[in-house]
């Protein structure tokens, strides 16, 4: 599934997740074993509860228990998976949630444990959340400032009011412009997706560190249009030709003007 993050890093949000999944999981043995039991007393047995416990793990974890329980074993053989799996993607014979199905399947097949578990992984593309909020000093005041002074150029110059929203809720280059964590640094929130994003720098790679170091403001501008990524997409051509570039050019003059 696809979630959009907003303000949540992503450690708090595979914390998030494992809460459901324990939850869910809880219930479902709760019905389980309320049916096992009527069973139980109709066919005259000794009541007892089915074995299963809530376990729900990171991929991370499903790894480490794998590593530790088989050693070399699963490591060479989950090396063979992983290039056969980016072989076959990169020949267009599988897609990337393939590739990680089998190595999530390969995982498993050396942990001991073979109770029912749920495992979370992270699959990319990965789209970092990106707000101006985020950031701090004069480089987002001096945004803010333009981003009203471009309002009123568009309000006399197109009789048109704009409006601002706060987030893009769907995929945009601009969420490589900025890497922000409520911590110090960001270390702990690229750390769990490096350990649970599978397929991470063997077939899929953004360099989180060095976009946390250039973290800046960021606005998106462009012409009113319908069906993006659609074959029907289409623009508004006085917006694409004529009111989308003076705005942009207003921006970057705003923006990029030397400070008073």
């Amino acid at each position: 599934m696809n979630i959009l993050t907003f303000n949540t890093t992503p450690e708090k949000l595979v914390e998030k997740l494992k809460n459901i999944c324990e939850n869910a999981f809880n219930d479902v043995l709760r019905r389980m074993n309320a049916n096992y039991a009527a069973f139980l007393e109709l066919s005259g047995q000794t009541p007892h509860s089915l074995p299963w416990k809530v376990n729900v793990k990171l991929y991370e974890e499903l790894y480490e228990e794998a590593r530790r329980d088989s050693g070399q074993s699963f490591e060479e053989d989950y090396a063979t998976v992983m290039e056969k799996a980016i072989a076959d993607f990169q020949n267009n014979r599988i897609t990337l949630m393939d590739g990680i199905n089998h190595l999530i399947s390969k995982t498993f097949e050396y942990v001991k444990d073979d109770s029912p578990t749920i495992v979370i992984a992270l699959s990319p593309p990965y789209y970092p959340n990106v707000s101006n909020s985020m950031l701090k000093g004069d480089k987002v005041l001096r945004v803010h400032s333009a981003l009203k002074e471009m309002i009123e150029y568009a309000k006399i110059q197109f009789d048109q009011d704009y409006l601002v929203a706060p987030y893009f809720t769907g995929i945009c280059d601009l969420s490589y412009g900025m890497f922000v964590s409520d911590r110090e640094d960001a270390t702990e929130s690229i750390n769990c997706i490096e350990r649970n994003m599978l397929l991470w720098k063997n077939l899929y790679y953004v360099p989180l560190e060095a976009i946390e170091k250039l973290s800046m403001p960021v606005l998106n501008v462009g012409p009113w249009g319908k069906d993006f990524h659609k074959y029907t997409e289409r623009v508004l051509k006085e917006d694409l030709y004529d009111r989308t570039p003076r705005l942009i050019d207003f921006m970057v003059s705003k923006v990029l003007a030397p400070s008073k």
